[in-house]
């Protein structure tokens, strides 16, 4: 066993078992199941998975207190799958380059069994000092930047997918954070999340993130500013939102690469508001999204640009195409009931993809979730699915999917 591993495993005995000071001390539980129907052509049946079928139970545990004028936060993952899901990763493990390592410390562990993965992970291991003025905070941790709701263009570190229906934690990342409080109301954040280029290397500059990012209001306008060196490159964005009638509208632009010749911006706008039909009240949403390292869906994945290849494989860019719009809404039918339809669509090739959420509340600590999604849109769009290599007819894209699960709070 490695350090890695033995730090992991000392840090989940530690919540679970040490933690005698914590001032909360909580657990999260969940157990489910997916079903996919993938395309005739698509990757997964070419592999033998026509159909997919998986059971999944999963335990978040999570700590927190107090030290020395310090306050730290611990939280342990472990979660296991088993069935068709689990068999295509397990073969899918050895094939390709491994992705870049997402952050420093490899506090991650992963194991097969025939059908089954076992996956366990420290998730948030940090200590934080505050005054009147400042905030700092050192370790694994997760921030969010930008105003995009489905889309987010300016949140460099590990934004959530556009069409993940799941989005209580964020996975954490090792950085150092800081954040200084002007009188004003404005602040400053700071940002360095130190990566090596290989698992196991030396900390690199071309595999590390250095961020800045202003906030300021003035009026009914708030504006953001950021400036990153993200993974050897420079990045530069403006945010703002404010109020425009009775609802919000919030917008990113965000350039990589300024000084590389040709700009393609990425950028984000949307608008939200609330809305009655009857008696049901709902919010409602619309959003645009231009992604800047995009390609024409006719693009096979084998002829993928360098720039958008390095930021899919980041997990900074979900969709390889340039232009979408999304639209959803969330609608309580009753005060335990709460649906969620959304859309995402590419409007160069006119593919969509389709997701109905339900969460239901059965209890004061226990929920449970209903997701279904579909895709709509020929072989050779972006959700249809593009092809893996130039003619070979073999395609990748969101399946047809269902998964429900219930989770318990204690």
């Amino acid at each position: 066993m490695n350090v890695s591993r033995k730090a992991l495993l000392a840090g989940i005995f530690a919540i679970c078992f040490g933690a005698a000071d914590a001032q909360d001390l909580r657990f999260k539980t969940e157990v489910g199941g997916d079903w996919q129907w993938p395309d005739v052509a698509s990757l997964e049946t070419s592999l033998g998975f026509p159909t997919m079928q998986t059971a999944r139970a999963g335990l978040r545990a999570m700590a927190d207190g107090d030290a020395f004028g310090l306050q730290w936060e611990l939280h342990g993952t472990l979660m296991t799958r088993s069935g068709d899901a689990a068999s295509l990763r397990n073969m899918l493990s050895g094939m390709g380059a491994s992705p870049p390592p997402a952050t420093l410390f490899d506090f991650n562990g992963q194991r097969f069994s025939g059908d089954t993965e076992t996956s366990w992970s420290l998730d948030r291991a940090n200590v934080t000092w505050t005054s009147d003025t400042f905030v700092l905070r050192a370790g694994r941790q997760a921030i969010t930047w930008g105003n995009g709701l489905v889309f987010s263009p300016s949140d460099v570190v590990a934004p959530f997918s556009p069409n993940s229906p799941d989005r209580s934690y964020k996975t954490g990342t090792d950085m150092i954070y800081a954040q200084y409080l002007l009188e004003s109301g404005a602040d400053i954040q700071a940002v360095y999340i130190p990566r090596p280029l290989t698992e196991g290397g030396a900390v690199s500059d071309d595999a590390s993130t250095y961020a800045l990012r202003g906030y300021a209001n003035t009026g009914n306008f708030d504006l953001t500013v950021t400036l990153a060196r993200d993974r050897g490159e420079w990045v530069v964005g403006l945010g703002g939102s404010g109020s425009v009638g009775e609802g919000a509208l919030k917008a990113d632009v965000v350039v990589w690469d300024p000084t590389g010749g040709t700009i393609n911006p990425s950028w984000v706008i949307n608008y939200s508001n609330f809305a009655s039909l009857g008696d049901l009240g709902f919010s409602y949403f619309i959003e645009n999204y231009r992604n800047g390292f995009g390609v024409a869906a006719d693009t096979a994945v084998s002829d993928f640009p360098s720039t958008l290849a390095s930021r899919m494989s980041t997990g900074q860019v979900f969709f390889a195409g340039r232009n979408f719009w999304a639209g959803g809404l969330q609608a309580f039918v009753t005060p335990d009931l709460m649906v969620s339809p959304t859309v995402i669509m590419n409007s160069d090739d006119q593919s969509a993809l389709l997701s109905l959420s339900a969460n239901y509340t059965l209890g004061d600590n226990t929920d449970i979730s209903l997701n279904y999604s579909k895709p709509f849109g020929a072989n050779g769009t972006e959700f249809g699915g593009r092809e893996t290599t130039s003619g070979g007819g073999i395609y990748v894209g969101p399946p047809e999917s269902v998964s429900v699960k219930i989770s318990q709070f204690f």
